[in-house]
């Protein structure tokens, strides 16, 4: 018990400085670029905790040198070094690709090693989603008893 107490104070420590890396993101990004223009499908909700907890950051927060050394800062979003239409000097793949490519290449990898993984199709990923409204409806006096 004597060593109890340093143990229990590294296991503290550890897990307050782990928290900040957990949520550094938003829990649910809606996956929107401007450079696309107006999107055919509804809007793509990443859950980047989810993401996280399962694969490296570097997957898709990447920025290779020559060497394939991992240069730029984690906190880039795809749009940052991807765009639309390359241009001549920018990176050649198209951010549209570059997306789909990484996450269904993802998705399908894990299923074929028997892991539970997210949508392949679009319709999975795109998926149209209705807000509960509340529908008026007309309220009609309770009949009166007859006596």
């Amino acid at each position: 018990m004597r060593h109890g107490k340093p143990i229990l104070a590294l296991v503290l420590l550890a897990l307050f400085a782990a928290v900040p890396l957990a949520w550094s993101q938003d829990a649910i990004m809606m996956l929107n670029s401007e450079s696309l223009g107006k999107h055919e499908r509804p809007l793509v909700r990443f859950t980047h905790e989810n993401h996280a907890g399962v694969i490296e950051c570097i997957t898709c927060h990447h920025d290779f040198d020559t060497y394939y050394n991992n240069k730029g800062p984690q906190e880039v979003n795809c749009s940052e070094c991807h765009v639309a239409k390359p241009q001549a000097g920018e990176n050649p793949v198209p951010l549209r690709l570059a997306m789909h490519t990484k996450c269904k290449s993802c998705h399908q990898g894990m299923t074929a090693k028997g892991n539970k993984s997210g949508p392949i199709t679009c319709g999975k990923c795109h998926v149209i989603r209705v807000e509960a409204k509340a529908v008026p409806q007309e309220i009609k006096p309770a009949a009166k008893e007859k006596k």
